[in-house]
């Protein structure tokens, strides 16, 4: 596959993987370790998608590359945070938790849709 091909594989298994993030949220006191391994998961995900991104930027240098790897390392540290709230033994109270994990996912998204047009624009 391609960088760009390999770059969309990512972006649909995070999109899944948020999808069913939010989807169990509201469970979160009953079932806080499959939501922990979740967002594990995605925080793998997304060390694998930085790693392709700073390979197709090595590859092909573009001037917007490092607003791009900036984003992608604050969302990784994001989610490393959430992490933190969300698991089995975090001090904060869960609505609060579930307020952070809705901000992340949403500005997940973002750029992941913002990304793909930047890629689209470039093609």
């Amino acid at each position: 596959m391609s960088l760009a091909a390999d770059a969309l594989y990512d972006h649909e298994v995070l999109r899944g993987k948020l999808a069913l993030l939010e989807e169990l949220l509201p469970s979160l006191r009953v079932a806080p370790y499959t939501i922990t391994r979740l967002t594990e998961s995605i925080i793998a995900c997304l060390h694998r998608h930085i790693d392709a991104a700073d390979l197709g930027d090595a590859a092909a240098p573009s001037t917007s590359a490092p607003r791009w790897r900036d984003e992608h390392r604050e969302l990784q540290t994001r989610a490393s945070i959430l992490l933190e709230l969300i698991a089995p033994a975090g001090e904060l109270a869960e609505q609060h938790a579930l307020t952070h994990v809705g901000y992340f996912l949403a500005d997940l998204r973002r750029h992941l849709r913002e990304e793909e047009a930047r890629d689209d624009d470039a093609q």
